[in-house]
């Protein structure tokens, strides 16, 4: 997986959703609300996120048990970004308090670490 998702190139999900001739919302737990699934829209797959769809035409009130699900959601220790802010003058001082821990002949460029994720897929429907 290359960190991105589109729901358009997911055949097995489109054959089983009716998308793109139906229109569908996807979750956004940061602003906590649904959004439209654009067509040709690619998703940034972040780690140990998850993804909750529902169509388009449907209200809170319309999907029974929904307010639960994603409050069970919002309560998993979910490491991939933090919602809080000054992640990114954490990062900048991380680096610079390893640029200042560098020999003159260690690289000060790092190579990324490499990780697999493991797919965790949880039965919600017992609420």
């Amino acid at each position: 997986m290359d960190g991105s998702y589109s729901f358009l190139l997911d055949v097995v999900l489109c054959d089983l959703i009716g998308f793109p001739q139906s229109s569908w919302s996807i979750y956004d737990r940061f602003r906590e609300e649904f959004s439209p699934i654009l067509t040709y829209t690619k998703f940034k797959v972040l780690k140990d996120e998850f993804l909750v769809i529902r169509p388009s035409s449907f209200l809170d009130e319309n999907c029974e048990g929904l307010a639960a699900l994603l409050g069970r959601l919002h309560s998993l220790p979910l490491d991939g970004i933090q919602v809080s802010g000054g992640g990114k003058q954490k990062r900048k001082r991380a680096t610079e308090a390893e640029d200042s821990e560098a020999g003159p002949s260690d690289s000060k460029r790092k190579k990324p670490a490499v990780s697999t994720q493991e797919t965790v897929v949880l039965d919600w429907t017992d609420l």
